[in-house]
């Protein structure tokens, strides 16, 4: 008499209790085969595939601009060093994140680009104020608004010597402008003394991207 196995497979039980037939899955039907190579399973794989290189083509570009402020951050401490304080471009207006027209040398963003590059000191962004001072980012690092001259790029001239004001900016991976905000400077009488204040009432510096969504 067959064994009965009540928790065996079909196929197991079937082995079991034939002896002159052995009972094998039986192969899908033509349809079924045809059916799972039709185009919209394809098109399913292709969208999930877009789908998830989307997102890690979202994912590295944000590590990459949290790469970019962390050098800016950096770079404006060592420049808070150099000089005691950040560039506090205040009162400057600032330009719209988005870059629909080149940049002029007069917005925040523009004098946060030459004070990082040692055109500037912290408190006066005129021509007359222009320095030879050192460049505290790596530009390789980083994404200009406008290409950069190799040749004459940060190059001193005049009697004393001093950088060259370039219109300029900081673009994220987006293709918008960092955002920088600070305090002005607050006014110095004849004597060197403050006479004035200001409004400022973060600790720091504001310095951010507007991502991808602007």
């Amino acid at each position: 008499m067959p064994r009965h196995f009540p928790f065996a497979s079909r196929r197991a039980r079937a082995l079991s209790c034939c002896t002159h037939e052995v009972r094998l899955p039986s192969a899908p039907p033509l349809a079924r085969i045809f059916s799972d190579r039709t185009p919209h399973r394809h098109r399913g794989r292709r969208d999930s595939f877009r789908y998830y290189s989307r997102a890690r083509a979202r994912r590295e570009t944000t590590a990459r601009a949290k790469a970019e402020l962390t050098h800016l951050a950096q770079a404006l401490e060592d420049y808070k060093r150099h000089y005691g304080d950040y560039p506090q471009t205040g009162i400057a207006a600032h330009a719209t994140p988005a870059v629909s027209a080149v940049i002029g040398s007069t917005p925040a963003e523009a004098l946060f680009f030459n004070a990082l590059t040692g055109v500037f000191g912290p408190s006066r962004f005129s021509a007359a104020d222009r320095l030879n001072g050192p460049c505290f980012v790596d530009l390789t690092r980083l994404t200009p608004e406008v290409a950069i001259a190799a040749a004459t790029f940060g190059v001193p001239a005049g009697n004393p010597p001093r950088k060259t004001l370039v219109a300029n900016s900081f673009l994220d991976p987006w293709g918008r402008r960092y955002q920088y905000y600070y305090r002005p400077a607050v006014p110095v009488n004849a004597n060197g003394v403050a006479s004035g204040s200001n409004s400022w009432q973060a600790g720091s510096y504001v310095l951010y991207s507007v991502g991808p969504d602007g």
